[in-house]
C-alpha cells in the first residue's frame, strides 16, 4: 500500500516470492575393493564408479574416473561406469573422479594415499644344502648346518627367509609334519641355519623366501640330513644273558644295529668275578655280527673258581656308531661256567 501527503492510497499489491538453491560442486569415486598403501599383492583390479555434482546454475560437461600410473598424471579411466580396472604388477597407482561443469571442475581426494604397489612376482628360488651330515651323537650334540644361496626381487624387494624341516615319510617329506625352524632370517644376514633336530632320523629341509609385499617361494629342490641321538643296540646274545654254560672255550656271538647311522668299532672283553680281563677280540668298523669261536680262545679258558664253584663271567660290549653315541648293553651279558673237572679216579 502506497500513501501521498494528503492521505491518497493505492490498493494493496499481491507480493510474490522465489529462492534459488546455489549448490557447489563434488566429485566421488566408488572403489572396490579400496588397495592399500604401500607394496601388496592383492588386489589386481578394482571396480571403479564416479558420480558428481555440478556447481549450482552450470551445466555438467563430465564425470570420470580416473587413475595416476607410476606417478605420470592422471588419465580417464574408460566409461561406462562402474567398470572394473585391471592393475599391472610392478606398477604404482592412485584413483580419483573428477567432475567439469561450464562454471569449472574439482576432484576428489586421491586414494589410497600414499600409493597402492602392486607385485604379484614371488622372489628368485635359491638352492638348499646341508653339512655336517650325519650329525647329533652325546650332547653337546653336533647341529645339522643348512645354506642356501641368495634370492633376488625386483618389485617389492626381499623381506626374509624362512627354514622348514620334515621328518621322512617313505622317501619324501611327510607333507603333515613341515615346522618353521627358528626365527626369520633377514637378506642382509648370514644365509645359514644350525639345526638340531627333535629326534632322531632322516629330516627334510627347504626354504621359503618372501618379499615385502607378500609373495612366497619355496625352494627348487628339498634336501636331507641325518640327525642320530640314539646309541647302537645289542640283541640275540648266545649264550644267553643270565644263562649256564660248561664249555671252557664257549663260542659267542651278539648282533649290533644301529639304526640312524651305522656302527663304528667294536671291542668285546671277558670278564671274570675278579673283574680281571681274560679275553679281547677287536672287529672292524661296521662290523655287526660280533661272534667269538672256540679257535679265537687260543690256549684261554674259562674255568670255575679255584674252589670248584661256578664262576661268574662279565662279556663287555664296547661300541659306539660314527656319530660318536656310546651302546649300553643292559642289563650286563653275564653267564656261569658249570663245568665240572674230571673226577680223580679211585686206587684199590
Amino acid at each position: 500500500m502506497i500513501r501521498d501527503a494528503l492521505g491518497n492510497q493505492t490498493n494493496e499489491a499481491s507480493a510474490t516470492a522465489s529462492t534459488v538453491a546455489c549448490t557447489g560442486r563434488s566429485a566421488a569415486l566408488s572403489i572396490n575393493p579400496v588397495p592399500p598403501s604401500g607394496w601388496d599383492n592383492t588386489p589386481i583390479s578394482v571396480s571403479l564408479n564416479a558420480s558428481c555434482v555440478a556447481q549450482g546454475g552450470t551445466t555438467l560437461t563430465s564425470c570420470t574416473a580416473q587413475v595416476d600410473v607410476n606417478s605420470s598424471g592422471w588419465v580417464d579411466v574408460a566409461m561406462p561406469y562402474p567398470t572394473t580396472y585391471n592393475m599391472s604388477s610392478g606398477s604404482s597407482y592412485q584413483f580419483r573422479a573428477r567432475e567439469a561443469d561450464t562454471g569449472g571442475f574439482t576432484t576428489s581426494t586421491p586414494v589410497p594415499n600414499p600409493v597402492f604397489q602392486l607385485d604379484t612376482i614371488p622372489p628368485n628360488q635359491v638352492t638348499v644344502s646341508i653339512t655336517n651330515s650325519p650329525g647329533g651323537g652325546p650332547a653337546p650334540e653336533d647341529p645339522l648346518t643348512i645354506t642356501w644361496t641368495a634370492s633376488a626381487d625386483n618389485q617389492s624387494g626381499l623381506s626374509h627367509y624362512e627354514v622348514w624341516r620334515s621328518l621322512d615319510f617313505g622317501g619324501v617329506p611327510d607333507p603333515l609334519g613341515w615346522q618353521k625352524v627358528g626365527s626369520d632370517i633377514l637378506p642382509a644376514e648370514p644365509r645359514t641355519l644350525n639345526d638340531n633336530p627333535s629326534s632322531s632320523g632322516k629330516w627334510w629341509y627347504g626354504i621359503h623366501i618372501l618379499d615385502n609385499a607378500g609373495n612366497m617361494s619355496t625352494e627348487a629342490a628339498w634336501v636331507w640330513g641325518i640327525y642320530d641321538v640314539s646309541a647302537p643296540i645289542a640283541f640275540g646274545h648266545i649264550p644267553n644273558k643270565f644263562s649256564s654254560i660248561t664249555a671252557l672255550r664257549p663260542n659267542l656271538s651278539v648282533t649290533l644295529n644301529d639304526v640312524h647311522t651305522s656302527v663304528g668299532a667294536t671291542t668285546l672283553r671277558v670278564k671274570n668275578e675278579q673283574n680281571t680281563t681274560v679275553f679281547t677280540k677287536n672287529f672292524a668298523v661296521g662290523t655287526t655280527n660280533i661272534t667269538v669261536t672256540v679257535a679265537d680262545w687260543g690256549t684261554t679258558v674259562l674255568p670255575r673258581n679255584p674252589d670248584g664253584t661256578p664262576q661268574t663271567y662279565t662279556v663287555e660290549i664296547i661300541s659306539q656308531d660314527i656319530v660318536g653315541n656310546i651302546l649300553v648293553d643292559s642289563p650286563p651279558w653275564t653267564f656261569d661256567q658249570m663245568n665240572q673237572p674230571p673226577s680223580k679216579p679211585s686206587i684199590e
